[in-house]
């Protein structure tokens, strides 16, 4: 816990925010998600575009393709993060 409440005070600082707001934050927006699935795809920047964009790792919803909306993401909320609760998709390009 000191790790990432350490982390979350650093990110406050270098943006200039309070560090009462990076406490209140580190609750919010802690995410543990497990590998999902790898697959040429961006929803953002290449949507309906399967196979167009570089190769990402994606966590999170099992279903996130280039295919994928807030819409379809809340319809197919299989999820590999500790929340079931959350149905969204996360990617980086693979290393």
């Amino acid at each position: 816990m000191k790790p990432l409440l350490y982390s979350s005070v650093l990110l406050a600082c270098a943006a200039g925010l309070p560090i009462s707001a990076a406490q209140a934050a580190d609750a919010q927006a802690n995410v543990d998600c497990n590998f999902s699935h790898m697959k040429p795809d961006d929803a953002i920047l290449m949507p309906d575009m399967p196979g167009m964009a570089m190769s990402h790792d994606f966590v999170g919803n099992r279903s996130t393709d280039a295919f994928s909306t807030a819409e379809s993401l809340l319809l197919h909320s299989g999820t590999t993060c500790d929340n079931a609760a959350d149905s969204t998709g996360y990617w980086v390009p693979t290393m």
